[in-house]
């Protein structure tokens, strides 16, 4: 059971609405009081209308939305780039088995204690110097490229997932 303090808000991030319904049908979120999907892509919202736990990330002026298998990099950035909490974004990053990214805001805010010794937990980092991506060592994989093709970075990231 995950027990929430009442102010901080928790964002859970989907790609279909079936899951909306389903979660909210079967109370999976019941533990924690204060949460919000953020509904990632273009899918079909028609049966999700007249709810205020959703957040919408195509509505957002910043949206990040090319390969529904990077839920958790399109949803930290969409978070991120309209300024929601990077503390959030922490706890966030504790759910997701590949974290990517550039050594921004987000990416550094997902290097807790947590997901560092997660010997299941992959780091994939592309930026030109490897001390801005690869941060911390622990039991956490640790994979770093400079090369900024954006193929290239397809590829690398679909071999992860």
């Amino acid at each position: 059971m995950i027990n929430e303090k009442k102010d901080r808000e928790t964002f859970i991030f989907v790609h279909d609405q079936d899951i909306i319904i389903e979660f909210e049908k079967n109370n999976k979120f019941s533990s924690i009081t204060n949460y919000k999907y953020v509904f990632l892509g273009f899918g079909d919202i028609s049966l999700l209308s007249g709810t205020d736990i959703i957040i919408y990330a195509k509505d957002l002026p910043y949206n990040l939305e090319l390969y529904p298998k990077m839920c958790a990099y399109s949803g930290w950035y969409v978070l991120y780039k309209n300024n929601f909490d990077l503390n959030e974004i922490s706890y966030l990053s504790t759910f997701c088995d590949v974290i990517i990214g550039r050594g921004s805001g987000p990416y550094c805010f997902s290097h807790v204690k947590k997901n560092i010794f997660n010997e299941n937990k992959t780091y994939i980092s592309v930026c030109s110097d490897k001390n801005n991506g690869v941060i911390y060592q622990g039991k956490a994989t640790n994979i770093w490229s400079n090369n900024y093709n954006q193929n290239e970075i397809i590829k690398l990231i679909k071999k992860e997932l």
